[in-house]
């Protein structure tokens, strides 16, 4: 089970990382339809990522529901912001994927929507990285047994 988690923490950061990389030099290539490829590819990657990170949050929040204990804690206050940070960012990501897959021309969406994918582009890197790196960190197996 530990490796498939390994698996999933390298795809999460290889996507957090081509987003971020992909979204800084966008504006270097200009307005092209190569760039246009890139991007479809990367929102059907983004939009597994996504899925992944939130059944990942999900469990990391009941996990910390369960250990809640007698107050707040930490751990339950960064479950719980992951969670539905992870929630807010994927519900704003398909929605505005299925409105580009469903316009026509593609192309054709409004600028208030294109600003919106660039606030997108630029917190799914950190969504799928925070997960990510929680994810390796879990199931690595030198990982530290020390309480967080």
């Amino acid at each position: 089970m530990d490796v498939l988690r390994m698996v999933f923490a390298v795809i999460l950061l290889f996507t957090a990382a081509a987003v971020a990389v992909y979204f800084v030099i966008v504006p270097l290539t200009g307005s092209s339809m190569s760039s246009t490829v890139i991007w479809y590819y990367l929102d059907i990657l983004m939009a597994v990522s996504l899925l992944a990170a939130l059944v990942v949050q999900l469990q990391r929040k009941r996990a910390a529901e369960v250990n809640k204990g007698e107050g707040l804690s930490r751990e339950w206050l960064e479950a719980n912001a992951m969670f539905y940070l992870s929630v807010i960012v994927s519900l704003w990501f398909f929605r505005n994927w299925f409105d580009l897959l469903t316009s026509n021309p593609l192309g054709s969406q409004s600028v208030p929507t294109w600003v919106i994918w660039d606030i997108l582009d630029a917190l799914i890197p950190v969504v799928l990285g925070v997960t990510g790196f929680r994810l390796w960190r879990n199931s690595s197996p030198a990982k530290d047994q020390s309480p967080e």
